[in-house]
């Protein structure tokens, strides 16, 4: 083959490469779009979609990963868990759609097999979050009002009460000295005298109540 047609022909090698890099390699990833990465906070069973325990000797295991099916998608309205994505300095709210069965959230793992979102920590390495959850009083203390002031209301050891929001009440107070919201009333429970839940809720300012 000579200088000039090699010259011709080379176009048309680097063209078809390029349709061959398309084909190949970027389907995989548009196809695995439908499979999300998922990480467990906790033991986890296997359920059907009625909510029925199966495979009772298999489980996973805390910190293990699966996928589950289904891609990521922004959240159009509120949903119990969501993760967040920050760019270009905003903040966008997406979720993994997930299934209520029984009053419980899942995730469909395989046909006819579910896992609950409970024990779920994080979704394509995005840590899941809450807008409420359960918390267990780890000592009798008190509670707390809006402004942070601790109130003369007892609130026992071991007591399970169900919250929606963790606030910063104290901006002026060392980090971390943070509120958890009782659901349903102005009461207000600093986290160390809590055993938080198992996903966490999104710290806000005390504005944003």
């Amino acid at each position: 083959m000579n200088k000039r047609n090699t010259l011709i022909i080379a176009p048309f090698i680097f063209i078809i490469f390029s349709i061959f890099l398309l084909i190949f390699l970027k389907t995989p990833a548009i196809a695995s779009t439908n499979n999300t990465p998922i990480t467990f906070n906790h033991n986890s069973y296997i359920y059907n979609k009625n909510g029925k325990r199966i495979m009772k000797n298999k489980k996973y295991l805390k910190n293990e990963s699966t996928i589950a099916k289904g891609r990521i998608v922004k959240l159009s309205k509120n949903k119990k868990y969501y993760t967040l994505y920050y760019s270009s300095g905003k903040i966008t709210k997406l979720w993994l759609p997930y299934t209520i069965i029984n009053k419980h959230a899942y995730y469909n793992i395989k046909d006819n097999e579910y896992i609950k979102v409970a024990n779920v920590k994080s979704i394509n390495n995005q840590e899941l979050i809450a807008t409420s959850g359960k918390i267990i009083i780890k000592k009798d203390t008190y509670f707390y009002d809006i402004n942070g002031n601790k109130t003369k209301e007892r609130v026992a050891k071991n007591t399970i009460l169900k919250v929606n929001g963790l606030f910063n009440l104290k901006p002026n107070w060392p980090q971390g000295r943070n509120f958890y919201r009782v659901y349903g009333t102005n009461h207000y429970l600093l986290i160390y005298d809590v055993i938080q839940p198992r996903t966490p809720l999104l710290l806000q300012s005390k504005e944003s109540i």
